[in-house]
């Protein structure tokens, strides 16, 4: 979800690995470009056909590396192949006035994994979730979209040198297709800081240090919701963390608010329906006395379920020889707020 600190892990990434590769690129899909306009910029980077942008990306603006010297410049990897025939890709020669790139995607996408083989690349893709689908289950391209899986899908299973980090508020779908043990591929799902949390708190100058456990479960531990209650604790308690949690039920910022709307409306009504069943629950839930209270079919449920599961909106727990599911305090507040509006 929103606030856990994607963005900020891989720019704080980049400067401990950026000597291992030869060009690292950063562009946000938030505009939700059409792929041929991806791969256009994408290769005219990674080609050296434009001039670099060295701007660290902050809240996901793009970012462009110079490249870095590297032995054995110049060298060239065989051209990939296509469909078992040994086909070659036109040569692209730059983006400008005489410049030739290729309008078929299948050429653009070749001429993409050539350049990922010939240098060692560093592509970071932000803001995925804007090119998959609101409404529906999670991992569901966008009309017009579903030829991103056949890129993620190429980098993911040809033989290069280069990287990708996709961050997204959910996964695609075909990327869990080849995330497994034995995959280069690999999906991982960001959580709360946990007891790190405890150095914004310390921070923002919050007190009752002994209550801010209970402050950082309340909020998962997201690193922007604890800011964001933090200024509202600094202004309405003087930092006075057990006061504010003295008062029930969660409080929703003006700030937090549209955060939590956006997750929401991106759900299909399947799963609005399990979240709210979810919300009404003092205790979590086994999936069988779930489908006790929800309609829909057991299948339908156990695909919203997982859907939830896979966005980050409920908590999976163990519970003696069954799986329970809760949803977090900041989120069932929103939850019941939607579903009974003042």
């Amino acid at each position: 979800m929103t606030g856990t600190g994607k963005s900020a892990i891989a720019r704080n990434l980049i400067p401990q690995i950026q000597t291992q590769f030869d060009r690292i690129i950063w562009r946000s899909l938030r505009t939700s470009p059409p792929l041929e306009t991806t791969l256009k910029n994408l290769i005219q980077f990674l080609s050296n056909q434009n001039p670099p942008n060295p701007p660290l990306p902050r809240g996901g603006e793009e970012r462009q590396t110079p490249p870095l010297p590297r032995g054995g410049e110049g060298r060239q990897t065989p051209p990939l192949p296509r469909g078992g025939e040994g086909r070659q890709t036109p040569p692209y020669q730059g983006g400008g006035e005489g410049g030739v790139f290729p309008a078929n995607t299948d050429d653009q996408l070749s001429i993409l994994i050539e350049t990922l083989r010939d240098n060692r690349s560093l592509i970071i893709l932000d803001d995925v979730q804007q090119i998959l689908s609101s409404g529906q289950l999670a991992g569901y391209y966008k009309p017009g979209y579903e030829n991103y899986g056949t890129l993620f899908k190429l980098i993911g299973e040809i033989t290069h040198n280069s990287c990708l980090i996709l961050n997204s508020w959910e996964p695609p779908l075909d990327i869990l297709t080849f995330t497994d043990d034995n995959s280069a591929v690999c999906l991982l799902q960001l959580t709360g800081l946990g007891e790190a949390a405890t150095e914004i708190l310390r921070e923002k100058g919050l007190l009752d240090e002994e209550y801010w456990p209970e402050l950082i479960e309340l909020y998962q531990g997201n690193p922007l919701w604890l800011k964001l209650v933090a200024q509202t604790i600094n202004n309405l308690f003087n930092g006075r963390v057990s006061q504010y949690l003295s008062y029930q039920p969660v409080f929703l910022s003006d700030e937090l608010t549209p955060i939590l709307q956006q997750h929401y409306q991106r759900l299909s009504e399947i799963e609005k329906q399990a979240i709210a069943q979810l919300s009404n629950e003092t205790e979590p839930v086994s999936l069988t006395l779930l489908m006790a209270k929800c309609q829909g079919s057991q299948g339908e449920l156990f695909k919203a379920i997982q859907s939830l599961d896979r966005r980050g909106m409920i908590e999976k727990l163990s519970c003696e020889s069954e799986t329970v599911f809760t949803i977090p305090p900041v989120l069932k507040q929103y939850v019941k707020m939607v579903a009974d509006p003042p």
